[in-house]
């Protein structure tokens, strides 16, 4: 069978340079997880399927440009019909459970390979934050991932919401919930706490932030930099121990949680808060205040927690590629289902150019964060293509470790950009009612 350049990278088969890097995850692995509730033996079993899939999520092809390509490299026989009936159908099988445990082992890999010395404070630090993905508007999408409130029945898109963990190391997904509406990041956040270990360090914007979340997570030995309100001073106590530095008596209010019961909570906390200025997108300057578990001023100094902060907008950069670049802004697949396991096998796809990425980095001695998120998807494209994977894929993945190592990003600190276009769009009318008013009622009903 040839050989294709994805499992290149997650298969244990690798040059000495980089084999102590990747995740160990071989077709072995994938077959069973797969086959565990699958275990009737087809031609579209688990490994080809996993393969197909992955390469129709990096490279943005259809189902029958996806179909063809595998009958060309050996993943299909050859006499099978070009058809995408079948292939469909049996994406439809594939459960969803597998796809999430590998995305989150191929996860762990990544972050635990990233370079130890470029660590801050020498410990795990992740970032946590929301996003969402519209889906195809079908009545199973709209039942069960509704579209905003605010936008006319029939005329808008299923939104699907996540929340993610990212680990700032190697910018790898660690883990992620998936939950329907917005507006609900907060309960999605707890579902991913068993994926937090003590020592680690936590960083989160004001949507995170509430007593209950530091008083959790505080006891299960995690560490928490996170943004408050500015009148989060109001009525608690606090003694400067620095130039914009405070620690923080911060008193339990009253408590009218469900998912916790009544009593758990101390009585107060002990935090540190840390405030500073920057300038708003109306050019005045805002006040804001993060709270954080680390106490010590000389261990952790205010300048080192406002430069890890700071880098919580790396998490918002990631799901810009995720959505542009990996092209999942817009779900194709049309069942809920299909969704989330169209969602999980684009995030492993993000987390195996990661792992490139961070190849590259190592190679060249360089910040992992230099190395372009846009140029290893474009190479990478570049590189299913190529016949020099089937001949020598060793040889072929360290040329392409070597030319993501010289392609690197400029440092450009403070920068912003915003988006804008310089054509405009056609003309057309706004949908302003369903196309189909009585499949619609239908689905609702």
């Amino acid at each position: 069978m040839t050989s294709y350049p994805l499992t290149v990278i997650i298969d244990k088969t690798r040059s000495r340079v980089f084999e102590s890097i990747s995740p160990v995850i071989d077709r072995a692995s994938i077959h069973e997880a797969f086959t565990r509730e699958t275990s009737r033996e087809r031609i579209y079993h688990a490994w080809p399927l996993f393969q197909m899939w992955l390469h129709q999520s990096v490279t943005g092809t259809s189902c029958r440009e996806t179909v063809s390509w595998a009958a060309s490299n050996g993943l299909i026989p050859p006499y099978v019909s070009p058809r995408t009936a079948a292939y469909c159908n049996a994406r439809i099988r594939l459960p969803e459970a597998p796809m999430k445990d590998i995305l989150v082992s191929i996860g762990r890999a990544v972050e635990e390979s990233a370079d130890r010395r470029r660590r801050s404070f020498h410990r795990r630090v992740l970032v946590v934050d929301g996003t969402s993905v519209q889906l195809q508007d079908t009545p199973e999408n709209q039942r069960e991932y509704p579209q905003p409130k605010g936008q006319k029945p029939g005329c808008g898109q299923p939104v699907m919401s996540a929340v993610a963990l990212m680990g700032l190391g190697s910018g790898a997904i660690l883990d992620l919930a998936i939950g329907g509406g917005l507006g609900h990041e907060r309960a999605l956040f707890r579902q991913l706490w068993p994926s937090l270990v003590p020592g680690d360090i936590l960083i989160a914007d004001n949507g995170f932030c509430s007593y209950a979340e530091f008083a959790c997570l505080t006891e299960r030995g995690v560490d928490l930099i996170m943004a408050q309100r500015e009148s989060s001073f109001n009525n608690k106590e606090f003694r400067e121990i620095g130039d914009e530095d405070y620690i923080v008596l911060w008193p339990r209010g009253e408590q009218k949680l469900k998912w916790i019961e009544r009593g758990t909570l101390p009585n107060r906390l002990i935090v540190r808060a840390v405030t500073f200025s920057r300038v708003g997108r109306d050019g005045l300057a805002v006040r804001k205040v993060l709270f954080t578990t680390l106490l010590d001023p000389a261990l952790y100094p205010r300048k080192k927690i406002l430069e890890l902060y700071r880098r919580r907008w790396e998490v918002e950069v990631s799901f810009d590629d995720i959505k542009t670049q990996m092209g999942l802004a817009l779900l194709r697949c049309k069942s809920p289902k299909q969704c989330r396991c169209e969602l999980l096998i684009g995030l492993i796809a993000y987390n195996i150019v990661r792992t490139v990425m961070l190849d590259a980095a190592r190679h060249a001695g360089a910040d992992p964060r230099r190395i372009s998120f846009a140029g290893a998807v474009a190479r990478i494209k570049t590189c299913l293509n190529s016949l020099l994977f089937s001949k020598d894929p060793v040889l072929a993945y360290a040329m392409l470790v070597k030319h993501l190592a010289i392609d690197r990003v400029p440092k450009r600190p403070d920068r912003d950009e915003p988006r804008k276009v310089k054509r405009r769009p056609k003309n057309y009318r706004r949908l302003t009612s369903p196309r189909n008013p009585s499949l619609h009622a239908a689905s609702n009903a």
